[in-house]
């Protein structure tokens, strides 16, 4: 869910050279700018970059990568490897729990 001032901003979902130069003309995926509160279904595994459609807002840091992961079925109660996954996101730092993952609700223009 991205909550944004709809008269002044809107959110593009962006190739991946679209996001990590802000541009914003004419490379959005999909574009929404009608309402103050978007919903995005994410209906495939793998990345998506998601850009404020105000530049300058990008610039300063408004931009979001999501990665979905596959389901996986595991036919034994073993469970196999992980698959390598290329991605070339911002690194995360480790917690100094080590194992614990912390999820944020991340919303623009607010």
């Amino acid at each position: 869910v991205f909550k944004y001032e709809s008269e002044n901003d809107s959110v593009l979902e962006v190739p991946r050279e679209a996001y990590l130069s802000c541009n914003n003309t004419h490379s959005a995926i999909r574009a929404y700018s009608k309402m103050e509160e978007t919903r995005v279904e994410l209906d495939h595994s793998g990345p998506y970059y998601f850009i404020s459609g105000s530049k300058p807002n990008c610039e300063k840091g408004e931009k979001l990568i999501v990665v979905v992961m596959a389901a996986r079925e595991v036919s034994t109660p073993a469970l196999a490897p992980s698959p390598a996954f290329e991605y070339e996101g911002p690194a995360v730092a480790p917690t100094s729990a080590g194992s614990e993952l912390k999820l944020a609700r991340v919303m623009m223009g607010v």
